[in-house]
């Protein structure tokens, strides 16, 4: 079931954490609502101008390392996320593209919040939602992330009708709407690990590849929304 936009005059809120890594250092700002910052660690890089979802000069992009033996592959890392217990709706928006002739899975984390959030099951392309962490996964068709190039995922959640709905976009196509799952009911939980995007806590679930425009709302937006936000993300 796609929800259509549910805000007026075609506005879309405020996210509570925005991460478009234009800034070419070590602590990344937050362009969202909440007053935090993020920082790189191991071996995750700011790409080159232009590496961003956008392709422009001065776009730039998080640039993460395959994942190795050694334990020391790239991660973003936010050591306190404010709010985040009883969180009862969300929307989460990752913009990811997988190093060439290479596809998503193996478990590898586009974000990980207490030792699972959004990642990719052993399937090929296939996206895993868990909300709260710890609880059964959600998980999309096989496949259905398993796109060439840039990739715009999302995930909602809410609460009250204990669904987690998927969707998904390119930087050719329209986001469409994927799939609803059905989850326990149970709010949000804080988690004492922190924060991270492209790999877990322990760094042994690195996504191999690159990651850009990474945001996070505390509600369900709906298929409008997230189209207009593909779309500014892609004139940046």
């Amino acid at each position: 079931m796609a929800i259509i936009g549910v805000h007026s005059f075609g506005e879309v809120p405020k996210p509570v954490l925005a991460f478009n890594f234009d800034t070419p250092a070590k602590v990344q700002p937050n362009e969202g609502t909440a007053d935090v910052q993020a920082e790189l660690e191991g071996v995750a890089i700011i790409g080159q101008s232009g590496s961003g979802v956008s392709g422009k000069p001065g776009d730039h992009a998080l640039v993460l390392a395959p994942e190795s033996a050694t334990g020391t592959d790239g991660i973003l890392s936010l050591e306190d996320v404010p709010g985040a217990r009883g969180l009862e709706q969300m929307t989460v928006i990752i913009w990811y593209r997988c190093h060439e002739g290479s596809l998503p899975g193996k478990g590898e984390r586009l974000a990980d919040y207490g030792g699972n959030w959004l990642f990719f099951s052993d399937a090929p392309g296939r996206l895993v939602a868990q909300v709260p962490t710890g609880g059964p996964g959600q998980s999309a068709p096989s496949h259905a992330y398993d796109d060439s190039g840039w990739v715009f995922a999302a995930f909602t959640y809410d609460f009250a009708s204990s669904t987690v709905s998927y969707y998904k976009g390119t930087r050719g196509t329209p986001v469409s709407f994927v799939v609803d799952r059905h989850s326990y009911t149970e709010r949000m939980k804080s988690n004492r690990t922190p924060l991270q995007f492209g790999n877990n806590h322990a760094r042994t679930r690195a996504f191999a590849g690159s990651l850009d425009a990474i945001q996070v709302f505390d509600q369900v937006l709906g298929l409008s929304e997230l189209e207009m936000i593909r779309q500014a993300d892609l004139q940046r």
